[in-house]
C-alpha cells in the first residue's frame, strides 16, 4: 500500500508555506492544497486503512474502525460501517492479513465494501495518465523473489519523482509518498533520502523520510522544515513530548538512511541505491561536519556514476 500526504480543503489554513519537497501550499482552483496527513493508518498489527475524500468523514470512520475492532469481528466491523455511511463522500481501502502471505484487500466506495484484488483511490485516479503510469510503476518493478522492502522503496522513490516532475500537487496529489508491505503483519518502509539536483550534482536539495512507531517524519534542507505525519491512535505522545521530537530530528539530520534516490530534475533521470546506513559507497561518499548550530554535508561521486545523469 502506497499513498501521498497531500490534502485539499475549501478553507485555507495556517501552515508551512511549502511541502517537504518544495510544493507550494496555496489555493489551486477552488481548493487549498497542503501536505499534512498520514493517509496510511495502522489500526492493528495486521490491519491498515487508507482513505480519500472528505477528511473529517475519513477521520471519523478511522476512529470508528479503531474502536470497533476491539468490540466485534472484522466482518461485523465492515457491516457496521456500511450501515452507518450511505453515499458518503469518502473512499477507503482496508488491508488485512489473515496469516503468512494471506492478505485481503477491501474497497469501500462510500456506501458498500467489497473484497478486491487491487484498488486505487484519491484525486490521482481522476487523472488518466497518472492512474495509468502509477499502475505501470507498480508492475514494472515487481520481480519474482525481490526483497519486499527494496521493492517498496523503489516504487515509493519513482512515484515521488514522478509526482514532482508532473507537478501533480495542483491536482491534490503530492507531498511525501509513504508505504507499507504486509506478510503476517504490517512493515513500514525503510529510511529514505532523496537527493535532488538540477544541472550540478554537487548542489543538491536533500530530504529525509523515516517511519517510527506508526508515524512518518520528514526533513528538508530545501524548505528548512521538519514535518510530523502522526498516527494519533498510537503515537499521540510524540505531539507533546519534545524529547521524542528531538530524537526524530536527530535521526533525520544524521541522514544515515537505508535507501537513497538520486534524481536529476533537469533531465528527469533517477537512480535508486541501497546504502544500509553507510556514508561511504564505491559510487558516492558523504562527509559530515558538525557544528553547534548546524550540520553540513559534502558529497563526492565516482565519475562513472555521474554519467548516469
Amino acid at each position: 500500500m502506497v499513498a501521498d500526504s497531500a490534502i485539499s480543503k475549501i478553507k485555507e489554513e495556517d501552515f508551512l508555506p511549502e511541502s517537504t519537497f518544495g510544493e507550494e501550499h496555496r489555493v489551486y482552483k477552488q481548493y487549498y492544497v497542503k501536505e499534512g496527513l498520514l493517509k496510511i493508518r495502522q489500526l492493528r498489527d495486521n490491519i491498515a486503512v487508507c482513505f480519500a475524500g472528505d477528511v473529517d468523514v475519513g477521520n471519523e470512520i478511522e476512529e470508528h474502525l479503531h474502536t470497533l475492532l476491539d468490540e466485534v469481528s472484522f466482518k461485523e466491523c465492515i457491516q457496521l460501517i456500511e450501515n452507518s455511511y450511505n453515499n458518503a463522500n469518502i473512499e477507503f481501502i482496508l488491508l488485512k492479513s489473515s496469516g503468512q502471505n494471506e492478505n485481503d484487500i477491501y474497497y469501500f466506495n462510500g456506501s458498500h465494501c467489497d473484497k478486491v484484488n487491487q484498488a486505487e483511490i484519491g484525486s490521482g485516479k481522476d487523472l488518466e495518465y497518472f492512474s495509468r503510469d502509477m499502475t505501470g510503476i507498480v508492475n514494472e518493478f515487481h520481480k519474482a523473489g525481490i526483497d519486499k522492502y527494496y521493492y517498496l522503496g523503489v516504487v515509493m522513490g519513482v512515484m515521488q519523482c514522478y509526482i514532482l516532475n508532473n507537478q501533480t500537487f495542483q491536482y491534490g496529489v503530492g507531498g511525501t509518498v509513504t508505504g507499507i508491505v504486509m506478510d503476517s503483519k504490517i512493515h513500514w518502509f525503510r529510511d529514505m533520502e532523496y537527493y535532488l539536483f538540477d544541472d550540478d550534482i554537487l548542489k543538491p536539495d536533500t530530504m529525509s523520510v523515516i517511519a517510527r512507531g506508526h508515524s512518518v517524519f520528514t526533513s528538508s534542507d530545501l524548505t528548512g522544515s521538519t514535518i510530523m505525519l502522526l498516527n494519533e491512535y498510537f503515537d499521540s505522545e510524540l505531539e507533546r513530548n519534545p524529547y521524542l521530537q528531538r530524537s526524530m530530528i536527530k535521526i533525520l539530520s544524521e541522514k544515515n538512511m537505508f535507501y537513497q534516490m538520486f534524481y536529476s530534475r533537469m533531465d528527469n533521470v533517477a537512480v535508486f541505491t541501497q546504502l544500509n546506513g553507510s556514508t561511504q559507497k564505491p559510487f558516492s561518499k558523504r562527509w559530515i561536519r558538525r557544528r553547534n548550530e548546524a550540520t553540513d554535508y559534502v558529497y563526492t561521486f565516482d565519475p562513472q556514476f555521474v554519467q548516469f545523469f
